[in-house]
């Protein structure tokens, strides 16, 4: 009987994790969030498209607090166009 067994994180990995975390500036999640990612994944859907879950909350999230985000995933400008926004993207 063979599969992949997840391991735990290493020391280094959770002091790397922890150095990242004090890196970021960390926005809450709240109801108001859910409730634009919800409308979002609407929008999406009905414009056909297929975009992962995560990126549509990480979208909405940075709308709601109106901050940019900085990444190189081409689905927030398909996410952005669907939710027919001006993208908060660098």
């Amino acid at each position: 009987m063979g599969g992949i067994v997840p391991r735990s994180p290493g020391k280094k990995e959770l002091e790397q994790l922890a150095a990242i975390r004090r890196l970021c500036h960390w926005l809450a999640v709240d109801d108001e969030t859910w409730e634009k990612t919800a409308a979002v994944a609407r929008w999406c859907r009905e414009k056909g498209v297929a975009v992962p879950m995560s990126d549509v909350l990480i979208f909405s999230c940075a709308q709601r607090h109106g901050v940019a985000l900085l990444e190189k995933d081409s689905h927030f400008g398909l996410i952005a166009k669907a939710a027919g926004t001006e993208p908060a993207l660098e």
